[in-house]
């Protein structure tokens, strides 16, 4: 997890913005730092453990929401509904989303991504329902496949929950939607 992290594309851009803000404004490079520093903190924190508690996964998630604020000069927030903070997920499930997002999406304004979660009765017992929504951005705007993040998020679901687990997504009017089921 870490490892992928720490892409050269992303390291080399996220150097570069760097350098420039230590020149020419210096709260901003300070800022970038911490937030980078927290991000990674959390990483860290998570990577060798199996489940989290969502609460940690969503601190997750909002510390990188600060590194790309910082990077792309715009503000980006995490809203929920429904969800249990207790409730296990595998570490970076959703920052996965996130990362996946950026990748495939240019946000130049502010944009709110959003996850809703709620307990179904389906088949052999209660499920958790995760729904991610990831804002339409500018540019290519295409997801899903079998990419790194998709190949990620499918070893670590079958790692937490084995044999236990959906994971559907792809486009809708609002943006890019993730769904994820695991056992309640």
């Amino acid at each position: 997890m870490l490892k992928r992290s720490l892409q050269p594309h992303f390291l080399m851009n996220t150097l570069g913005a760097l350098s420039e803000w230590v020149e020419t404004e210096p709260a901003q490079a300070v800022r970038f730092i911490e937030a980078l520093g927290a991000a990674y903190r959390h990483l860290l924190a998570v990577s060798g453990e199996r489940t989290i508690p969502l609460a940690r996964e969503l601190e997750l998630c909002r510390a990188h929401l600060e590194v790309m604020g910082c990077r792309q000069g715009t503000a980006f927030h995490l809203e929920t509904e429904g969800v249990d903070l207790g409730a296990p997920v595998p570490p970076a499930l959703l920052h996965t989303l996130l990362e996946n997002a950026f990748s495939h999406n240019r946000y130049v304004s502010p944009h709110t991504f959003r996850l809703e979660s709620s307990v179904v009765a389906e088949g052999t017992g209660p499920r958790r329902r995760y729904v991610f929504l990831a804002p339409v951005g500018t540019g290519p705007g295409k997801g899903g496949g079998d990419g790194t993040g998709a190949r990620y998020l499918r070893a670590r679901l079958e790692e937490a929950f084995p044999g236990a687990w959906r994971l559907e997504d792809g486009p809708t009017a609002a943006g890019w939607m993730t769904q994820v089921e695991v056992p309640a």
